[in-house]
């Protein structure tokens, strides 16, 4: 039964954020080696939802060593194990942990989102 038009624009238009994929780009330090750095890449929006519900997740985050976050997404945006994208509102990086092949909704619901997991990271 596909979701119908309310639910499913409330959803996206009320619960979006903009993102940007990170590119990373190694510079020579005219030393024979290089530095790296990141640039913003294409925008896209998403929405975000803190994992919180699994006893593993909050042992992770407890100590410090992980935060989890599911990102919803356009099935047309393509994301990667190791891809870093961040929140444009605040500028947190995160690092893409699965692909979004591998989690996306039935055609029935009309949603057309894919899901990814993901961690924060800070880039340096």
């Amino acid at each position: 039964m596909p979701v119908n038009d309310f639910t499913k624009y409330t959803v996206l238009e009320n619960f979006t954020k903009k993102f940007c994929f990170m590119e990373k780009k190694l510079v020579s330090d005219g030393l024979f080696g290089s530095t790296t750095t990141w640039e913003d890449g294409m925008e896209f929006l998403a929405i975000e939802r803190h994992d919180q519900t699994t006893i593993e997740a909050r042992i992770a985050e407890q100590q410090g060593t992980a935060s989890t976050y599911y990102i919803y997404v356009d099935k047309g945006i393509k994301l990667s194990p190791f891809d870093h994208i961040k929140r444009l509102d605040d500028k947190q990086v995160f690092e893409v942990t699965t692909s979004s092949s591998d989690m996306i909704s039935p055609i029935e619901s009309e949603m057309n989102l894919a899901v990814v997991l993901c961690k924060k990271v800070v880039l340096s």
